[in-house]
């Protein structure tokens, strides 16, 4: 069977496509992967060019350009800006990619991320079955995402995503919005994927000395210079040993620490350093929360803007994160930091969240459903 795999070209749209993507493979499909950027041709799988050569900046000045009452907007309120972005801007450039890739390939599925909805629509307008993966929690967002797409393109579809099945990467328990309208909801464990080579800081792979904390905002850290000084301004006040990345593209020399407790690197691979540390303090990006649940660890959550907010106020209703909010005191960062290395509620919550990913379906009992799917 042939499967195209379809993302917008971000490591957290991509990254988390690639396990099912090589599922694909085992399971004996033809698998090829569209996308562009950085990721293009390092993927384990087949890929090709469904997006230009240009950056996430490069999509949010035009969306600023497009709507300038966007541009300088509330924290709580970028959810709109957000829906500008992957409903308008991204949408117009995934589609003139990936829909001539679908006329010509003839997938017999195409398999999505949600935020690039342009991959349903185009699987969808050439008659496919399309597979939507969640990589944040199916949310109202979402649904506003797909009904916005379909409405302003006068799309018929009768679900509230663009696919036929809805693959879902966090936890059942987490459920909390209405899926009703979804044709087929499943669950899929979560696998992290690096695209590598990317070494383990010696000093993890060391006899433990002290706590260790992982501080992170991602691949793409939007110059939130502001919340790595809180942060490590409260981890200062303790005895632990600091992990901080700051992305592909950051400088580490950038960032000003004052310990030599404080590691700082731009990349590394989530998947194995996440295991060798007690807890994750990080933006509420969905790769680093499902890693970090996936391992049973306790998490503090800075949200800047994105999916992040969303996501941390969902993870603290299970009681294994807490959330520091923009404007909230340093006080409250360190105190939540206490918490994540000392409660034992905390942990415990963290390590029922780690238990139940393990019982989810992996990619590779998905991939030998995808003829149900297809038919």
């Amino acid at each position: 069977m042939r499967v195209l795999f379809c993302s917008l070209p971000y490591f957290g749209h991509v990254l988390p496509l690639v396990p099912l993507a090589n599922a694909c493979v085992d399971a004996g499909h033809d698998v090829t992967f569209a996308t562009g950027g950085p990721l293009l041709g390092r993927l384990p799988v087949r890929s090709v060019q469904a997006y230009p050569a240009r950056t996430l900046d490069d999509a949010e000045a035009e969306v600023k350009r497009r709507h300038p009452e966007l541009a300088d907007i509330a924290p709580l309120e970028k959810w709109r800006f957000g829906l500008e972005l992957f409903a308008d801007v991204e949408y117009e450039t995934l589609l003139a990619g990936v829909e001539p890739i679908v006329a010509e390939a003839r997938p017999d599925i195409v398999v999505y991320e949600a935020y690039s909805v342009a991959a349903g629509a185009a699987a969808l307008a050439h008659g496919v079955p399309a597979v939507s993966v969640g990589v944040s929690p199916w949310s109202s967002f979402f649904e506003l995402l797909h009904r916005t797409v379909m409405e302003r393109h006068d799309i018929e579809w009768p679900d509230a995503v663009l696919a036929d099945l809805y693959l879902d990467t966090f936890t059942p328990s987490t459920w909390s919005y209405d899926a009703s309208k979804l044709r087929r909801h499943e669950p899929m464990r979560p696998i992290a994927w690096s695209p590598g080579p990317s070494e383990v800081p010696a000093w993890l792979l060391a006899e433990r000395e002290r706590p260790r904390v992982y501080v992170t905002l991602g691949t793409v850290v939007f110059g939130y210079a502001a919340a790595f000084e809180a942060s490590l301004s409260a981890l200062d006040q303790h005895d632990v040993d600091v992990l901080v990345t700051v992305g592909p593209e950051g400088d580490p020399a950038a960032l000003q620490h004052r310990s030599d407790r404080v590691r700082v690197e731009r990349f590394v691979d989530q998947a194995r350093v996440i295991p060798l540390v007690d807890a994750v303090v990080h933006h509420g990006g969905s790769g680093t929360a499902l890693a970090a649940m996936a391992a049973g660890l306790p998490q503090v959550i800075m949200p800047q803007g994105a999916d992040q907010f969303q996501n941390a106020e969902l993870l603290a209703t299970t009681g294994a994160a807490r959330t520091f909010l923009p404007g909230m005191e340093h006080d409250v960062l360190a105190e939540h930091i206490v918490e994540a290395l000392t409660d034992n509620e905390m942990k415990a919550s963290a390590v029922k969240l780690a238990e139940e990913i393990a019982a989810m379906p992996s990619p590779a009992d998905v991939a030998k459903e995808f003829l149900a799917v297809n038919h």
